[in-house]
């Protein structure tokens, strides 16, 4: 759940937005027939997070909490179905419901404990795809994104990010959403100091009126 939610935290300040909504794949294997299948039985859930009004961590831990157990209540239910019953549009160019995807595997076997740091495909179901494999000599986290929306510089920096919020999630369950930092001493003052450093010299002998 933290890593979870550090992941709402960090799609919700990017994008400004307190009402965030990401997909997570719940494994239902709740048939008899399939317990000697080696394969994963996954499916696709929408989970809502409520960041309004600036909510701690220990609150928002608690919410996903909550959510994410009535959701494994519904895994029966596939993504699919879902769709159907809400009546919404099917598109090939975005996923409904929701655009980011959460995927925590808990086995080394996991075919992408092999992945990049961060991988593109131009053709990505989702917008964001963050999948994070618990090794044995660590865990392993891999961003696909859409090429048409980022870049791998940006997929980079908020890898950075998300790192930076799950240390400080760690250090303070008491912190606010808003009062994590996302960016390091360096990013800060390249942001605030170097990029408005606009300050020029002008021809004190000259006015406003003769400049233009």
């Amino acid at each position: 759940t933290v890593l979870q939610a550090a992941y709402v935290i960090l799609l919700s300040r990017l994008s400004g937005q307190d009402d965030v909504v990401i997909g997570t794949k719940i494994e239902d294997r709740e048939s008899t027939k399939l317990e000697s299948l080696i394969e994963l039985f996954n499916n696709t859930l929408p989970i809502g997070a409520d960041l309004e009004g600036n909510p701690t961590v220990e609150a928002l831990l608690a919410q996903l909490k909550r959510d994410n157990l009535a959701a494994d209540n519904h895994k029966a239910i596939s993504f699919e179905q879902l769709i159907d019953s809400a009546n919404l549009e099917r598109s090939s160019s975005h996923s409904p419901i929701f655009q980011a995807l959460f995927t925590l595997h808990n086995t080394s076997d996991s075919p992408e404990h092999d992945a990049a740091t961060n991988s593109a495909h131009i053709m990505s179901p989702f917008d964001l795809s963050l999948s994070i494999v618990d090794a044995k000599d660590g865990m392993v986290c891999g961003l696909t994104y859409a090429t048409n929306l980022f870049d791998s510089s940006t997929a980079q920096a908020w890898l950075r990010y998300y790192q930076r919020i799950l240390s400080a999630m760690v250090t303070d369950t008491m912190a606010t959403v808003l009062s994590i930092p996302l960016l390091d001493t360096h990013e800060s003052h390249t942001l605030l100091e170097t990029f408005n450093n606009t300050s020029c010299d002008f021809a004190t002998e000259r006015n406003v009126i003769t400049l233009f």
